[in-house]
């Protein structure tokens, strides 16, 4: 027969369990308390102080009839405070950006349906001006306008690269080409 007892002899784990379960218990009861009490506290209209024995507050009294009534002196005008003057905004003035040496040029075709004759113009025309194409992609897709795309700093050299073209739009760079190279330029169906 098998022995009805819930737990072997010297298992101490269901004692040990309901006292922790007794403690925390008596926690939550205390905490509880301490809830409540800090409720009332707020409640209270003295800010939850209990004063024991208040100190009577002095009622002031009227002076009699016919007394003097005292004279209160005027008092002084302030002395204005002088307003400063502005300080002048210096002028900053953009310097010029240094002169690109040997600036890095990427050739994109964007016309893509003349087997490249727009694209070869362009480039024998950057390379008699004395310019080097130092990449050369196509583009994803057809552009009307050739575009001159410069990074930050670069400008000035679309701008000399739009010049020996003599057609192009110069414009910054969008931010899904490459940053490292200068100049980005996008032949178009116009070249």
């Amino acid at each position: 027969m098998v022995d009805p007892a819930h737990s072997p002899p010297g298992d101490t784990s269901f004692r040990d369990s309901l006292v922790r379960n007794a403690a925390s218990a008596v926690g939550l009861v205390i905490v509880a308390a301490l809830v409540f009490w800090g409720l009332s506290a707020i409640g209270n209209d003295d800010g939850g102080v209990v004063v024991a024995n208040p100190t009577p507050t002095a009622t002031p009294t009227q002076a009699p009839t016919g007394a003097p009534t005292p004279t209160v002196a005027p008092s002084p005008t302030p002395t204005p405070t002088p307003t400063p003057s502005p300080t002048p905004t210096p002028t900053v003035t953009a310097t010029p950006e240094p002169p690109v040496t040997n600036p890095s040029i990427q050739l994109i075709d964007a016309v893509l349906d003349d087997d490249g004759a727009a694209f070869n113009r362009v480039k024998s025309q950057l390379q008699a001006a004395g310019w080097t194409i130092r990449f050369e992609t196509s583009s994803f897709r057809v552009h009307d306008e050739t575009k001159i795309w410069f990074t930050p700093g670069n400008e000035s050299v679309a701008n000399e690269i739009r010049a020996d073209l003599g057609f192009g739009i110069v414009e910054p760079a969008p931010s899904n080409v490459s940053a490292s190279v200068n100049v980005h330029v996008v032949v178009g169906k116009d070249a």
